[in-house]
Order: C-alpha cells, then sequence, then structure tokens
C-alpha cells in the first residue's frame, strides 16, 4: 500500500516518507485522523495492489495534480480489476474490469474538482415489468401478494419465510393514519446501512423514524404514503448520500420495491423489498454515461 503525494512519489503505508508535504521524514499513519490529513490537507492519493485487483482512493476536491497523473500512468500497465474509490461529499466505489477504463474515469472526475455537488437523493421511478422479469426477489413479491388479490396471508408469510425472502423485507403496518415498521428482516437493506442498533430500536417507530428523516434523505421516504394510498406497487432505482453518527459519509445506490398490502382481519400495509447494487439507471457525476460493474 502506498501513499502518492503531491510530487506524484510514492510513500509504503506505514513506513518513513520523505515528502516537504508531510514535512520531512514522517510516519503516514493508517488511522481514520491519518486518512483525512492525507486526503484533505495534503491532497494525496491511496493505492492498494494485490494480486487479484488495485484499489485506487482519493478526494476529487483536494487531490494534487501530480499524485493523481502518477496513478493514471500506473494504470495503463495493469491487467486486473481496478476499483476506484473516490469522495464527492461522501465516498464513492466502482470497480472496472480493466485498467483503461478506470483511466480514463479518473481523468473525468478532473472536471469535477472544482463543483459543489448537490446531495440531494436521487429517485427514477421504473416499470414493474423490470422488477418482474428479475430472477430475484422482486418478482417472488409482486407475484405473491398478486396471487393472493393483494393479502399478506399465514401462508403466503410461510411461503416467502421458506424462500429466505422475509429476512430481506421491511414491513410497515398503518396504524393511526401513519406506518410503522412491523418487521425489518435479518438481511434487509435498511439494516445493512443503518445497522443493528438502529433496527431494533425502529421496531413500531414511524417509518421516517430518524435518521431516516434527516435533512434531504426525507426525500426518499416521500413515496411511500401515496403508494400505500393508490393501491399500486412502485419501483425505483434510487441513489442518496447517507451520513452516518460516525464515520464519513458514502453514496447508497439500490433497486426498490413498494407493494401495498393487506392482513386478513387486520388493516393495510406496505412492503419494502430492497436491494443494494450498482447497477442502477441514475448516473454519477456524467449524464451521458453508466458505468456502474
Amino acid at each position: 500500500m502506498w501513499w502518492i503525494d503531491d510530487r506524484g512519489r510514492w510513500n509504503p503505508l506505514g513506513e518513513a516518507a520523505e515528502s516537504e508535504a508531510t514535512g520531512g521524514h514522517n510516519t503516514v499513519l493508517d488511522t481514520p485522523l491519518g486518512r483525512d490529513m492525507m486526503y484533505r490537507h495534503f491532497g494525496m492519493l491511496r493505492l492498494e495492489e494485490t494480486s487479484h485487483r488495485i484499489v485506487v482512493s482519493w478526494d476529487i476536491r483536494h487531490v494534487c495534480e501530480a499524485a493523481l497523473n502518477e496513478a493514471c500512468n500506473y494504470l495503463r500497465q495493469v491487467r486486473v480489476p481496478v476499483l476506484l474509490r473516490f469522495c464527492f461529499v461522501g465516498w464513492h466505489e466502482e470497480l472496472h474490469a480493466k485498467g483503461g477504463s478506470a483511466l480514463d474515469r479518473m481523468r473525468w472526475t478532473r472536471a469535477y474538482s472544482g463543483v459543489t455537488p448537490l446531495p440531494r437523493p436521487s429517485i427514477l421511478q421504473r416499470s414493474l415489468s423490470e422488477a418482474m422479469n428479475t430472477h430475484n426477489g422482486f418478482s417472488l413479491l409482486l407475484k405473491g401478494l398478486q396471487d393472493s388479490d393483494g393479502y399478506l396471508t399465514a401462508e403466503l408469510r410461510a411461503e416467502f419465510e421458506c424462500r429466505g425472502l422475509m429476512d430481506k423485507l421491511v414491513l410497515f403496518a398503518e396504524e393511526d393514519a401513519n406506518l410503522l415498521f412491523s418487521h425489518i428482516g435479518a438481511n434487509s437493506a435498511l439494516r445493512q446501512v443503518f445497522g443493528e442498533a438502529w433496527a431494533a430500536e425502529a421496531k413500531g417507530r414511524p417509518y421516517d423514524f430518524a435518521p431516516c428523516a434527516d435533512g434531504l434523505l426525507r426525500r426518499v421516504w416521500d413515496p411511500y404514503k401515496p403508494t400505500l394510498e393508490s393501491a399500486q406497487p412502485r419501483f425505483d432505482h434510487v441513489r442518496t448520500l447517507i451520513s452516518p453518527p460516525q464515520g464519513e459519509s458514502h453514496w447508497v445506490t439500490y433497486k426498490r420495491l413498494l407493494v401495498p398490502y393487506r392482513q386478513p382481519g387486520q388493516g393495510r400495509g406496505l412492503a419494502l423489498l430492497s436491494r443494494l447494487t450498482r447497477a442502477v439507471a441514475i448516473p454519477f457525476m456524467d449524464p451521458h454515461r453508466v458505468t456502474w460493474s
């Protein structure tokens, strides 16, 4: 692992690096504070290499030109996949099969070095046929509730459980004109993003329970009640910035399916199935190209 500095020099991680940027003979520390200092204060770029892939990390708005040029030159010769991990208000990752593709993308990011991005969520509604034609839980959820006339019966729930869908589902139950969390699957995207502690506390809370309703993130939840009222499923591609209480902000992309349902002898509810994926039809930092892998 190396830090490439403002003169294009390679400084081995954890060893003394002679660099004016770091003040001479300073150790490059692999700590959150140390990484933040390297990325933002000194404009360095980090490169990690194994026999299977290369990981290149940098902050677009702070990286030095010499560091970026040196990394680009190095990528010309690589023949393994390259994971680009760059910060543009939040961290974002892209996996490229070859060094040439990664090199082109790195060059393109230079155009955004002086840009202040708008961190609001992007939501793109897609056709239900796209969800139905997938060979995963989306089609199972849609078809199951369609065949049961919209009722989440005990038999259908047992089928979902048997096929591993309940672990991925989030269910909301309507109570006093509000939607409350009634089930948060152990492998659901919400649990993966917000954590176990949040999931335990969210049970029985409103659907926009913090941090879901914090700031611009609230927009992600706006379609929930209209979807319930329409009694029609909705399929979306979503990109949003997540800012956890601890740690750095990062971009999250996912596909989600919202399906209203009823329970026999009870009220209405809303089923949410989300799948974290880079393969969404929402370009990032380039309106003319989508290169998710």
